[in-house]
């Protein structure tokens, strides 16, 4: 008890007799090194650590002062220097210690040799093959210390993702030579047995366990991949079936090499209503409404409605959507609707039943659809029928974005081709393509180029007797600006009937101004035409951007350059880029 007393005596006359303002008695200065380097030396130098200790005495600041030279040095080999030179001073100058530490790093050590090997049932795995080539270190390279530790955690990493649950390293050492000056890096891992997939199981109950197996890519008794694991989680929420997802695995006590599967999800609401306001100057006000049963059995199948209503036309749309084979990509469609279309100098009432199947063919898209569309009593300028369409047709797409509520760099494309034939029904035959592009691409730091492309192509035998909808029209918020909606293209007695051909390209300049607000210049031309010869408008304008959280709102002013349709200098528009 007497002698803790005492050293607590001790203590407090230490703390006592310590020199007032001791922070202000030291001065460390470094020369000759910088960023990384003297960063890590002021970590480990101790005196520069402790200078403005209350406790730091003449006698300890003379003693880490010799100990800063071995600590500099130690400070400098992690990035590959091992002969630097250092000179030291430290001087007393009206109360003050003046610690100066003038450092030469020397040359840098280099790696010489790598000897890197994996043993056991990875021996011939391509993607332990592919670490050893992509390590971090090649030979002659300067031995950084934090290069080699990611080099050597990375076997690790690799095999608990890919099932090498008991590996292990043999040898993980850095031999140097400094008579030499030379560096040799030895790995050797053994990843010992690789794991397989056991069982997988779901307690999911609202859909049958064969229904959801499809949603994963790997198979009992395939090799263990953690990113497969991953990939089903993401697939199972990414499926909107799901509130929450929880994937497990372990190792299977009878089978020691298995590792089964336990999915534990949890189902969301059964039916899903929507509702949305919105304004754009192609439309003018419009309003949706819809609901979706999310499961309507226990394979997966989906209903949804959806109703629109606007300014220029009204549709009501109901869908059955069935799962295929691998329900993340590929969908059977049934689709019936009505659509109410009134524009200015074009009016319809269409009904539509289409059949389309969509999956997912090397990164695009593909539809194959054939589509009944009968149009009663539309008009198109002066042109007034009804028509029949029995259209097969396919398209692909893709659509490619960093964000897709603000895009910097992204693009899409769109590639279709449908058509119709008196043989099958239709009132008139006909083939049809079109081709629509779209980039986004960031300029350095402030700004982003925006371009766009819209290419169509009709062959037709009577082409009074296609509607609107198969017609082709220029002009709005996504087409030319400077342009009211679809009042390009070829005319009759005045009025735009459309055209068989349409081209359309845009270029715009973005000009950041903050967080949220940019400016945008902007050039657009085409038309909708019967030839290609056919003049094309032009317009030049400039706009405000808003980013929120649904999308750009845009506000536009455009300036027609040419006299070819009804004008329209303002356009607003809300939505994604891409």
């Amino acid at each position: 008890m007497g002698s803790r007393v005492s050293r607590i005596f001790l203590f407090v006359l230490a703390i006592a007799s310590a020199p007032a303002g001791a922070a202000d008695r030291v001065r460390v200065q470094f020369e000759g090194v910088a960023d990384e380097l003297l960063q890590n030396v002021k970590q480990l130098v101790t005196l520069e650590q402790q200078k403005n200790s209350e406790l730091l005495t003449d006698e300890r600041i003379s003693k880490l002062h010799r100990r800063a030279t071995g600590e500099i040095r130690e400070a400098l080999q992690p990035f590959g220097y091992y002969r630097p030179e250092i000179k030291s001073e430290l001087e007393l100058d009206g109360g003050i210690w003046n610690a100066r530490y003038t450092i030469d790093p020397g040359p840098l050590l280099r790696v010489t040799e790598l000897d890197l090997q994996v043993h056991g049932a990875a021996s011939s795995d391509s993607a332990f093959a592919k670490l050893i080539r992509n390590f971090p270190l090649k030979v002659g390279d300067p031995l950084v210390h934090s290069l080699y530790e990611d080099g050597k955690d990375s076997f690790m990493q690799l095999a608990t993702e890919r099932g090498f649950f008991d590996a292990q390293y043999e040898t993980s050492e850095i031999l140097i030579d400094l008579e030499k000056y030379t560096a040799k890096i030895v790995i050797y891992f053994n990843a010992a047995s690789r794991f397989y997939f056991g069982q997988v199981k779901f307690t999911e109950t609202d859909f049958d366990e064969d229904f959801l197996r499809r949603f994963a890519t790997f198979k009992e008794g395939e090799p263990y991949s953690f990113g497969k694991l991953l990939d089903l989680q993401n697939a199972l929420t990414d499926s909107d079936y799901f509130s929450q997802v929880e994937v497990k695995s372990g190792r299977d006590e009878k089978d020691p090499l298995r590792v089964p599967v336990e999915v534990i999800a949890e189902s969301r609401e059964r039916t899903k209503y929507t509702m949305g306001l919105g304004y754009g100057t192609d439309t003018g006000a419009r309003a949706t409404a819809g609901v979706e049963r999310r499961r309507v059995n226990r394979r997966g199948h989906r209903w949804r409605a959806d109703l629109k209503l606007s300014e220029i036309g009204d549709s009501l749309t109901t869908r059955y959507i069935i799962p295929m084979e691998n329900p993340r990509t590929d969908q059977f469609t049934i689709t019936a609707g009505r659509e109410d279309q009134r524009q200015t100098e074009s009016s319809s009432t269409k009904y539509l039943l289409t059949g389309s199947f969509t999956r997912l063919d090397n990164g695009w898209q593909k539809t194959l659809f054939v589509n009944y569309e009968r149009d009663e009593n539309f008009e198109v300028g002066s042109q007034r029928g009804s028509s029949t369409l029995v259209m097969p047709g396919i398209n692909w797409t893709r659509i490619r974005a960093n964000d897709r509520i603000y895009t910097t760099h992204g693009q899409r494309f769109l590639v279709e081709l449908r058509g119709g034939s008196e043989t099958l029904g239709s009132t008139t035959s006909f083939l049809q393509t079109r081709i629509n592009a779209k980039f986004v691409r960031k300029v350095v730091t402030w700004g982003r180029v925006l371009a766009r492309g819209d290419f169509g192509y009709t062959e037709v035998l009577n082409f009074e007797e296609l509607p609107p909808s198969v017609r082709f029209f220029a002009g709005g918020d996504f087409s030319v600006r400077g342009y009211d909606y679809n009042s390009l293209g070829p005319r009759e007695d005045g009025k735009v009937v459309g055209g068989t051909k349409l081209a359309v390209g845009s270029l715009e300049y973005e000009q950041l101004l903050g967080e949220t607000w940019s400016a945008a210049f902007f050039y657009d031309v085409g038309n909708a035409v019967n030839d290609f010869s056919e003049p094309m408008a032009r317009a030049v304008g400039a706009g405000m951007r808003y980013r929120s959280p649904i999308g750009l709102i845009r506000v536009d002013l455009a300036r027609p350059l040419d006299d070819l349709g009804k004008a329209r200098y303002l356009h607003i528009s809300i939505g994604p880029d891409l």
